[in-house]
């Protein structure tokens, strides 16, 4: 208990010393040999982190949080492949560990294994369908493999899961452009604007897209709203304003 509450002040090098007086007690505890190497990861251990782990999971293959934690050791010092191993042992004991489907998609898409990443992606969203960041990494993923037509459902399922949520207001939009639909991305930024009609970079966005349908008068509007919320960017007035042209 001292551990923890030392843990919980971010003195972790308190923490580790009551959490090893803790051990010379009981050796065999594995709450406290977890607890230490999480706090090793914590304090960027990692070598020392694994070995634990390795110990525990050795002595009790059952511990999912062990595989865990070593799938993440491996994953900071970027060993995709034992990474890989732990989570799927770790799923082949909880199969039903949507958060897990999510790390492992996670770590296809980093290594840009996209094709694996959507597939395993796809497995935590049929186990728990409102885990949002399962659907817009899916549709990151996707739009990697141009399944266009599928990251926009999975996109607008997001915002309506959670509404308001920027990144994937920004990348539904910036994906309307790619496609030219002008009108779709500027009903996506002017909905992310109910939110902040502040906001810099849905404004900016829209400006843009009025700019690149030739609408000036769209543009200049949008742009004075940026001018009028951001008074202090000169650029604002003195480089956007100007290039528009807008005819008296």
């Amino acid at each position: 208990l001292l551990g923890s509450l030392a843990e919980d002040r971010g003195d972790l090098g308190t923490a580790l010393r009551h959490y090893e007086e803790a051990l010379a007690f009981d050796p065999g505890s594995v709450a406290i040999r977890m607890s230490i190497a999480e706090l090793y990861m914590r304090r960027g251990m990692v070598q020392e982190a694994i070995r634990l782990a390795e110990a525990i999971v050795a002595s009790h293959p059952e511990n999912v949080e062990g595989l865990l934690l070593l799938a993440t050791a491996y994953e900071s010092i970027r060993n995709a492949r034992m990474a890989e191993r732990f989570y799927r042992e770790a799923l082949g004991l909880q199969p039903d560990r949507a958060d897990v489907y999510l790390r492992l998609g996670n770590l296809f898409a980093r290594t840009t294994k996209y094709a694996e990443a959507a597939e395993t992606y796809r497995k935590a969203i049929a186990l728990d369908p409102t885990l949002y960041q399962a659907r817009y990494n899916l549709a990151r993923a996707l739009l990697e493999t141009k399944q266009v037509d599928e990251a926009i459902v999975q996109l607008e399922e997001v915002l309506r899961l959670r509404p308001g949520l920027d990144q994937a207001s920004l990348l539904l939009g910036l994906t309307y452009e790619r496609l030219k639909r002008w009108e779709s991305a500027r009903a996506v930024y002017r909905s992310a604007l109910q939110e902040d009609p502040s906001d810099r970079q849905f404004l900016e966005r829209l400006a843009e897209t009025y700019l690149r349908t030739g609408d000036l008068a769209g543009a200049l509007a949008e742009f004075q709203r940026l001018a009028a919320n951001y008074p202090e960017d000169l650029a604002l007035r003195k480089e956007a304003v100007p290039q528009l042209r807008i005819p008296r």
